[in-house]
């Protein structure tokens, strides 16, 4: 946190010098992340004026603020090579002395720079150019639970990414550029809104090693936290597999290579350890080295191709039994929820036994309910026609749910609304069509 002016809800501190200028895992990482390989590099050259090679570390620090401000931005440049102050100044940096600060802070396109000593520069958006001169002697204190995260870190790893998960769902549609706006919101119905801060940290030498570590709102305990990140990670590569099935990639290359991303998840998952670590989850996974550019690129194609294929694509081959949605829903899942919208359960509920669900939000407020009804419900590990039986109940027969085994969809309707419409109802206390 030296010399950082923002109290940061997004931190992300990693080595670029290691990784465009590293060994061979390093720069095979950097050539499998394509665009956004060059985005990342653009933004480090731009924003600081160096080339990541000539960067030894590289601290990014993000306040948002307020829905309706800029967010604010911090960056500290840790040189591997010491530069004059002059050449700084002149070539570098190339800006004006902003005057009546109490340190020495210089204005270039809108950023804010500070020169701390011959091998660090710090910077800053231009709008908080005085709070960057204070940080000099004092920086901003970060949020208890992002501290205890950054005291369990470790700044020799490659990268390492520290955030509060509720204030970045906030704020993520105006941050992100548009291609990483489903992206976010995929890993972030992944992770589950009960959780709140979340600290990823990679090395790449001499084995692919990985940490993550959730922790969880009040209202989750740390063990159910637990049960269900183990369900999530074992359903996971049964998931990419049914999904890449989907997929039409242009090229034989990729096509294999989508093909085979199930299956290195599938070592991802064998290779992950899950333990506590004070008030939250962590997963480790140690691979060989090799693994980091094989799953990087996997899922950088696997994702891609995600975007290119129609969400309404349905396979030539006629569905199994154990795709149909019937039998999905008897996939046992851990519910636990508490004052949650029901929309965000139904949502848990379809994202768990890989169907799509919608709510018909005209039915029900005709029927005087609406789709944020609050749910409470801690019933374990249970069918999810099990949970679904119990959420209709609450209601006395006025919900009710319809299956599409064609489109395998699920929709949440009134009872009124189905029968006007002819839509088959699904009996969640049979398990089978009425």
């Amino acid at each position: 946190m030296d010399y950082i002016p923002v109290v940061p809800q997004v931190l992300f501190h990693f080595r670029p010098a290691e990784i465009w200028a590293g060994k061979e895992t390093e720069l095979e990482l950097v050539a499998t992340l394509g665009n956004l390989g060059t985005w990342l590099h653009d933004f480090i050259l731009q924003t600081t004026r160096f080339a990541p090679t000539e960067i030894e570390e590289l601290t990014i620090a993000i306040n948002f603020g307020a829905r309706t401000n800029t967010s604010d931005l911090a960056v500290v440049a840790r040189l591997v090579h010491e530069q004059r102050e002059s050449q700084l100044i002149r070539e570098r940096i190339r800006g004006r002395l902003i005057p009546d600060l109490d340190a020495e802070v210089y204005e270039s396109d809108n950023l804010a720079f500070t020169i701390v000593n011959s091998k660090t520069v710090a910077i800053s958006s231009l709008e908080i150019a005085s709070e960057l001169a204070d940080a000099r002697t004092y920086a901003a204190v970060p949020q208890p639970e992002i501290e205890t995260l950054l005291e369990q870190s470790d700044h020799r790893r490659h990268a390492t990414l520290i955030t509060d998960l509720q204030v970045f769902d906030a704020h993520k549609d105006l941050v992100l550029i548009e291609p990483l706006h489903r992206l976010a919101e995929s890993t972030l119905l992944w992770i589950g809104t009960d959780c709140r801060l979340v600290s990823w940290s990679v090395h790449l030498q001499p084995h692919l090693y990985m940490q993550t570590t959730l922790i969880p709102s009040a209202e989750l305990s740390t063990n159910k936290l637990e049960r269900r990140i183990l369900d999530q990670f074992s359903s996971l590569p049964e998931h990419l597999h049914t999904l890449a099935q989907t997929m039409r990639p242009a090229t034989v290359g990729h096509r294999h290579l989508i093909g085979r991303f199930p299956a290195m998840m599938q070592a991802f998952v064998w290779g992950t350890q899950i333990s506590r670590l004070n008030a939250g989850a962590t997963l480790t996974t140690v691979l060989p080295r090799k693994a980091a550019a094989n799953l990087t690129a996997g899922a950088m194609l696997t994702w891609n191709e995600s975007i290119r294929t129609p969400s309404n694509h349905v396979e030539l081959e006629k569905p199994t039994e154990f795709q149909s949605v019937a039998n999905r829903l008897q996939t046992s899942l851990l519910i636990d929820f508490r004052r949650e919208p029901l929309q965000e359960l139904l949502a848990y509920i379809g994202r768990e036994i890989g169907i799509s669900t919608s709510i018909d939000g005209d039915a029900l407020k005709r029927a005087g309910l609406t789709q944020n009804m609050q749910q409470t419900h801690n019933l374990g590990n249970i069918t999810a026609v099990a949970a679904l039986d119990v959420i209709l109940r609450q209601y006395k027969g006025i919900l009710v749910i319809v299956v599409d085994e064609t489109k395998q969809t699920m929709l949440l309707t009134t009872q009124s609304a189905a029968v006007a419409r002819q839509l088959p109802i699904f009996d969640t206390t049979s398990n089978s069509p009425l």
